[in-house]
């Protein structure tokens, strides 16, 4: 009697573990994605504190090829949104005057909005909290 609790405790937990390390596996996009949220957390605090943010570090070009989370799919153009969003991005980040970056960084927000619109909305309301109120807006 011993045995049979003891394996089936240990099965128990094996099967659990498995499971747990299943649901904690991250897709490169979805990895990719949070790293996006957080510079773009980032940056939004130094705007609106009037600083010029530093450079990031991230790569975003990776958005071009990263694989999705298994199940889901990506839009038939993801390809060309991938390309105008790191084109955003990169005129958000050459802009020179704090006005200037900050339109940028809203056309960066919007690009985010106008993919997870048509495809994974579940992080619209976490990407449109990030968006700045301009003035004339």
């Amino acid at each position: 009697m011993w045995f049979v609790k003891t394996f089936a405790s240990l099965l128990l937990i094996t099967t659990c573990s498995c499971l747990l390390a299943q649901s904690n596996t991250e897709s490169e996009l979805a990895a990719l994605m949070k790293k996006m949220l957080l510079f773009i957390k980032s940056e939004r605090t130094a705007l609106v504190a009037g600083k010029t943010p530093k450079k990031t570090s991230v790569n975003f070009e990776g958005i071009v090829t990263a694989k999705p989370t298994e199940g889901k799919k990506l839009l038939p153009n993801h390809a060309e949104q991938s390309v105008k969003l790191i084109q955003t991005i990169k005129a958000y980040q050459f802009s020179n005057n704090l006005s200037d970056k900050k339109l940028q960084f809203n056309l960066v927000i919007n690009t985010c909005l106008d993919c997870h619109k048509q495809v994974c909305p579940g992080p619209i309301e976490a990407i449109e909290k990030n968006l700045l109120q301009l003035n004339g807006q």
